[in-house]
């Protein structure tokens, strides 16, 4: 799960600074954590983990996803929320509510995620 965070804050960083091409890697980064949590984790402590996944983060990497292809920045933007709240989503059905991601467009990496 620090994969997939740490992936979706360049995800946002990238995005922010509209960098279709970073944005898309960072896109396909974030998929692919999803797609192991989905194999790796079908159920935890009884919690349909891979469902839940399939049901909150799918749809919405899939319209974040043909957002970026359009390079519709703010379509983008609102999409990353969406996703952010859908993690947050899936936080809370499996009990761990108390795990609150949030977008926020801070950078601590060193690199540059502009054009």
């Amino acid at each position: 799960m620090s994969d997939l965070q740490h992936h979706t804050h360049k995800l946002t960083l990238s995005i922010e600074a509209e960098n279709g091409a970073l944005a898309g890697f960072y896109l396909h980064e974030v998929g692919e954590i999803v797609e192991q949590v989905e194999q790796l984790f079908p159920e935890h402590d009884g919690v349909p983990v891979a469902r839940l996944a399939r049901e909150l983060l799918d749809p919405r990497l899939a319209e974040l996803r043909d957002a970026l292809a359009r390079s519709r920045w703010d379509e983008a933007r609102s999409g990353l929320g969406e996703l952010v709240a859908a993690c947050n989503g899936c936080h809370a059905a499996t009990g761990h509510g108390f795990i609150r991601v949030e977008v926020t467009t801070a950078n601590p990496f060193n690199q540059s995620f502009s054009n």
